[in-house]
């Protein structure tokens, strides 16, 4: 399972758009347009597009000062705490754009387990769309693209499990717009189970909605 973090796993867009929106302000740039960046991209992404002339250290930097003040206070996705503890002993990873700092910081106040696994901001030199995010991962546990699940939140990510050839379940309501590149969409992690063992895993979802491993059976 390779799965998402701010939006799928935690609750913490609130957050992060309040650090955004103060950056911007301090910056004197259009709030509505870095907000605009704020789904799926790396910190420097945004620095570099919208602030090219400054130091890029910097301002992640700041940035990462005024998300840590707000990112204390997220919350889980509904169900994503009986979801992470059914993981448990089976291969997964978070896969996000944040940086691993604050990654594990929205994790401890959501209360909710760390995997063994994290490929987070500093790990890859393309932002989602781009599939080097997912395909790190996937190797990184040494499990096939053809055998890994995404659980995504947006458009940016929804591209990037396409591009990395790995199937995709869309979690919240933008998901809906792209039911015709989802392998399945649910709303949280409420009607989610798993059945299997680890070498044959199925999801089970919400109205009766399986999703089998791959490899099929032995």
């Amino acid at each position: 399972m390779l799965v998402d973090l701010d939006g799928v796993l935690v609750n913490s867009m609130p957050a992060i758009r309040t650090a955004l929106a103060a950056w911007a302000a301090r910056r004197g740039l259009p709030v509505h347009q870095v907000l605009g960046l704020a789904h799926g991209r790396r910190t420097v992404d945004i620095v570099r597009t919208m602030v090219p002339e400054r130091d890029e250290d910097t301002e992640v930097g700041l940035i990462t000062e005024l998300e840590i003040d707000s990112c204390r206070r997220v919350l889980p996705v509904a169900g994503a705490d009986r979801f992470v503890d059914a993981l448990a002993g089976r291969p997964w990873a978070i896969v996000t754009s944040g940086l691993r700092e604050i990654s594990l910081l929205k994790l401890k106040a959501a209360g909710l387990r760390t995997p063994d696994v994290i490929v987070s901001a500093e790990d890859v030199t393309a932002s989602k769309p781009a599939p080097e995010c997912y395909l790190r991962a996937a190797r990184t546990m040494n499990t096939p693209t053809a055998d890994c699940v995404v659980f995504e939140d947006a458009p940016a990510g929804f591209a990037s499990a396409r591009a990395a050839g790995i199937r995709c379940i869309g979690v919240g309501p933008t998901a809906a717009h792209y039911s015709g590149e989802l392998s399945a969409r649910i709303h949280d992690f409420t009607g989610l189970r798993m059945s299997g063992t680890q070498d044959e895993r199925r999801l089970r979802l919400s109205g009766g909605v399986s999703i089998p491993s791959r490899r099929g059976k032995k």
